[in-house]
């Protein structure tokens, strides 16, 4: 069994020429099956690239605009990746590292398509909180599960509370007997 090898422009490792180390480009017809550096440089440089991110959320939110016949009038300049993500203030970080703290497009107003004004930059954990809800619906889970977190907070005060006093109740008790006891006595 031969097998092919390439060897990485960038790190200069020789690795099999199989979709696994390099990326396919099978539809491109005039330049080589594969590239020619390997997927894990091709990601380290790509992917620490802010406009990467930038022309990687366009391409994306178009296809999703067509797919979904939703307006679509934003351009790479109307996309803007802040340091922190507005939502939960948690630092964007670009690449796969972290999945919750990456950058991604979300819509303001889930029924409005991409347009200028109902873009924003958020974390994916944001984004996936928000998901298809309406800000309505983020609110009264919001109010639900603070409730409940509030209740759970007073169920333990409570709790330690009765506690606290039949500990106290009972060791009061015991000195009032024996007082009584050396009351009866005398």
């Amino acid at each position: 069994m031969n097998i092919q090898t390439r060897k990485c422009k960038v790190c200069q490792r020789v690795k099999p020429l199989t979709s696994k180390y390099f990326n396919n480009r099978l539809e491109l017809k005039k330049a080589p099956p594969f590239r020619w550096d390997c997927k894990v440089c091709y990601n380290a440089y790509k992917r620490t690239q802010p406009k990467y991110f930038q022309r990687k959320m366009l391409q994306h939110a178009r296809n999703r605009a067509r797919l979904y016949s939703r307006e679509f009038n934003i351009t790479i300049d109307d996309i803007n990746i802040p340091e922190f993500c507005p939502v939960l203030g948690i630092k964007l970080e670009h690449g796969w590292g972290d999945s919750r703290s990456c950058p991604t497009l979300e819509r303001i107003d889930n029924g409005q398509g991409y347009i200028k004004e109902n873009i924003l930059v958020v974390s994916a954990w944001a984004n996936r909180i928000k998901n298809d809800a309406e800000y309505q619906d983020i609110l009264k889970v919001g109010n639900f599960y603070k409730k409940l977190h509030q209740q759970k907070i007073k169920n333990i005060v409570k709790e330690k509370l009765t506690k606290v006093t039949t500990k106290k109740g009972a060791g009061t008790n015991k000195r009032k007997t024996r007082k009584k006891y050396r009351g009866q006595g005398k």
